[in-house]
């Protein structure tokens, strides 16, 4: 019940976050710092996919090796939901759309709704706080700080980052649940 109640807030805020995404870009854009810029985008670069998949995967296999499975399942489906969103929405990205004064590079298919980078690390706290239940509120922490970065630096919309985290915990929820109730 818990998980429903964490998922429905995530899916209220996202749809609230669609009828202000622009004016919360717009708001960051005006705080923006050549300091705060460059933290933010190490913060992207250092929650790349890769980077996290050798990371946990090295936690699990250090505390929870019967997570392991589950994990990979989970990144690997949203993983593939966020790419096919992305190619179905092709949603353009904030500095696209927006004067927002940056420039990024990505592929024409790497659209901005969901984002990947919030799903990728929103995936991963279930599995983290099953196997260290004591750092919850890191774990939290540092998942924000990466979807936050997202927003910062003008690559997602508020909205992009709450789809991502909606499909990053709904799916990790679910295998779990599957894991659970199959027992495998």
């Amino acid at each position: 019940m818990k998980k429903r109640y964490i998922l429905g807030i995530f899916f209220l805020l996202l749809l609230i976050s669609f009828v202000i995404d622009k004016e919360i870009i717009l708001f960051l854009n005006l705080l923006r710092t050549g300091i705060t810029h460059n933290f933010f985008i190490l913060v992207g670069f250092l929650s790349e996919w890769y980077f996290l998949l050798i990371i946990f995967s090295l936690l699990f296999l250090l505390k929870k090796k019967e997570l392991l499975f589950p994990f990979w399942i989970s990144f690997f489906v949203t993983g593939l939901i966020a790419a096919l969103s992305k190619y179905i929405i092709q949603r353009p990205r904030p500095f696209e759309v927006l004067n927002l004064g940056v420039t990024h590079t990505f592929s024409s298919w790497n659209s901005s709704f969901p984002s990947w980078h919030a799903a990728s690390i929103f995936l991963i706290l279930p599995f983290l706080y099953l196997s260290f239940p004591k750092f919850k509120w890191l774990w939290i922490f540092l998942g924000s700080i990466i979807a936050f970065s997202r927003i910062y630096i003008g690559v997602h919309y508020l909205s992009d980052v709450f789809g991502g985290i909606i499909l990053g915990l709904g799916i990790s929820f679910s295998i779990i649940f599957l894991k659970k109730k199959l027992k495998w």
